[in-house]
C-alpha cells in the first residue's frame, strides 16, 4: 500500500520529487523485502509488487529508501487501536508523528536496505530459548521404542527405569560428598510400586528423548506457518492461536511428534485402542488435543496395518454381496398404501395389565406410517 501511494504521489506532483521515505513497523516484512529467500506463494507476490513499483520510481529520478520504525513511535496503529474522541482530536494519527518535525539525524528509524536479487539471508526467526552447538552429537536414546507394541508397556519400563536410577542416586548421595544429580529424574518417587505420577514422568521422559536430538531451528524453517519452540522443560510445542482459552496446556501447545517415530506410532495405538477400535477420523482428533503428529493420516494407515482386531472384523474373506434392484413396488409411483408393508411390535402392558400389540403399517412407495392396536401378533386380529 505504501508504495503504490508513493508512486501515485510521485506521478501526480507538479515538482520531481528527489527522494522518498518509506516507513514501517513490520521488521519482517522489511526483511522479506530486503531477503531473496524462498518465501510463501503470497508473500513473494507481495514482494515483486513492492520491488518492481520501487524499480519505476527509481527510473524516474526518485530514490526510495525503507526504514523501520518501532510500535512506540508509529502513529498508523491507532487506526486500528481504536480512539476515544477526546484523544483524536489532539493524536498524531491525524497530525502525523512529532518526530517529521525534527532533524532527521535523530530520527527513531532504521534504514532498510531493499535491493533485488541480494544473496544475502536474513533468519527471521528468532530462538532466543534454544541454543545450538557447534557440532550437535545424536544421543543415543535411553530406551528403544521399537521394541514395544503398546504404549502402556513402554511407559511402566520408562516409569521403571526412572525409579531404578532416581533411587541408586540417592544411595550413592548418601556415601558421597560431591552429589550426583541425575535430570528429569529427581521427581519420580522412592515407593517400589508405579504410581500415576510416575508414568506422567515416564511419558515426559520419552518425550524428552525424542526432541533431544531435534534442531528446532530447522522445525521453524520447515513449518513456517507454525509458532515452534522449546519450552523450559525441553519439549518442543507448536503454540496454537487459543493461548487464551480455558482449555488443558496441551490443547493450546500441543507437543511436536515426528510422523516417522515410534513414539507416533505408539501414541497412535493408545488412543485407537482405548477407544474401541475407532476410525481415522475419531483417532486423530483425540490425539489432536495433545499431540501435533505432520502427515497423522499416514502415521495412522501405517499403523492400523498392524492392528490385528481390526483385521479380524474388516479384512472378513468374503465381501458384501452385491444387493439386487429394489422390488417393483417400492419405485413405481402409487397412491399412499396401495402397496403396503406390515409388521408387529410389541407385547406392550396395557391398563388393564392386559398384553397388546401394535401394528405398523409402511408405504413401500411414501414410507408413510400408519398405526393400529392389536390383540395378538397374527393376520386375523388385524383383519376383524
Amino acid at each position: 500500500m505504501a508504495t503504490r501511494l508513493a508512486n501515485t504521489v510521485i506521478s501526480t506532483a507538479r515538482h520531481n520529487i528527489s527522494e522518498i521515505y518509506i516507513v514501517s513497523d513490520s521488521e519482517i516484512a522489511l526483511y522479506w523485502i530486503k531477503s531473496s529467500k524462498k518465501v510463501p506463494v503470497f508473500v513473494k507476490n507481495q514482494r515483486e509488487k513492492i520491488l518492481t513499483l520501487k524499480e519505476q520510481m527509481e527510473a524516474n529520478g526518485t530514490k526510495v529508501n525503507f526504514y523501520h520504525v518501532t510500535t512506540d513511535h508509529n502513529p498508523a496503529d491507532a487506526g486500528t487501536r481504536g480512539l476515544t474522541a477526546e484523544q483524536i482530536n489532539t493524536h498524531e494519527w491525524v497530525r502525523g508523528p512529532r518526530w517529521l518535525e525534527e532533524n532527521p539525524a535523530i530520527w527513531p528509524i532504521k534504514s532498510i536496505d531493499a535491493t533485488r536479487g541480494e544473496t544475502e539471508e536474513i533468519d527471521i526467526i528468532v530462538a532466543s530459548n534454544v541454543q545450538t552447538p557447534d557440532e550437535t552429537k545424536k544421543q543415543e536414546s535411553l530406551i528403544d521404542l521399537a521394541r514395544f507394541s503398546k504404549m502402556d508397556n513402554a511407559l511402566r519400563v520408562a516409569a521403571r527405569v526412572g525409579k531404578t536410577a532416581y533411587i541408586w542416586t540417592q544411595k550413592a548421595n548418601a556415601t558421597k560428598s560431591l552429589p550426583i544429580q541425575l535430570k528429569n529424574t529427581f521427581e519420580f518417587e522412592c515407593t517400589p510400586e508405579i504410581s500415576a505420577s510416575d508414568i506422567s514422568l515416564a511419558e515426559k521422559l520419552l518425550i524428552i528423548q525424542e526432541h533431544r536430538n531435534i534442531d528446532v531451528v530447522a522445525l521453524q524453517r520447515r513449518y513456517r506457518e507454525k509458532h515452534v519452540e522449546r519450552d523450559e522443560q525441553g519439549i518442543i510445542r507448536h503454540k496454537s492461536r487459543l493461548q487464551n482459552a480455558a482449555i488443558p496446556h496441551d490443547t493450546k501447545s500441543p507437543i511436536f511428534i515426528p510422523h516417522d517415530s515410534e513414539l507416533s506410532r505408539l501414541i497412535m495405538q493408545k488412543a485407537h485402542v482405548e477407544n474401541g477400535h475407532c476410525g481415522m477420523d475419531h483417532t486423530l482428533s483425540l490425539v489432536r488435543q495433545r499431540f501435533w503428529i505432520p502427515l497423522p493420516a499416514y502415521v495412522f494407515k501405517r499403523y492400523i496395518k498392524q492392528c490385528v482386531t481390526c483385521k479380524k472384523y474388516q479384512g472378513l474373506p468374503f465381501g458384501a454381496p452385491i444387493m439386487p434392484p429394489l422390488p417393483k413396488d417400492k419405485v413405481t409411483v402409487t397412491r399412499p398404501f396401495e402397496s403396503t408393508g406390515c409388521d408387529f411390535m410389541g407385547p406392550f402392558m396395557s391398563k388393564t395389565q392386559e398384553k397388546i400389540y401394535v401394528c405398523l403399517y409402511t408405504c413401500l412407495t411414501t414410507r408413510a406410517i400408519h398405526l393400529e392396536v392389536s390383540a395378538k401378533p397374527d393376520y386375523r386380529s388385524v383383519s376383524q
